[in-house]
């Protein structure tokens, strides 16, 4: 058996064996809860990761200054997520390609 789905089996059987037995109950719960957070947690990064940034907000994240983003643009090295005219600008998911 995987280990990944070791304790899930165990825990699925001490909840079969005994129905009553609150600790299992417990257990479970807490894995749920914890599963719920996650998934929670794992939408919203998902999210940010499609927002558009303002330049200096994608420079920050980089760590490096606004002016040597621009540059990197100029010399073709990243390309911004939107472009209209002089705007534009750039997505998270970009930023750690």
């Amino acid at each position: 058996m995987d280990a990944r789905y070791e304790g899930e089996v165990a825990l699925a059987w001490n909840l079969a064996a005994d129905p009553a037995d609150t600790g299992a109950w417990r257990e479970y719960l807490a894995a749920l809860d914890l599963l719920l957070r996650l998934e929670d947690r794992l939408a919203r990064q998902a999210s940010d990761a499609r927002a558009v940034l303002t330049t200096k907000e994608m420079a920050d994240r980089l760590g490096i200054s606004v002016k040597t983003l621009l540059a990197r643009k100029k010399r073709g090295h990243v390309r911004p997520a939107v472009a209209h005219g002089k705007a534009f600008g750039w997505r998270v998911e970009d930023a750690f390609r």
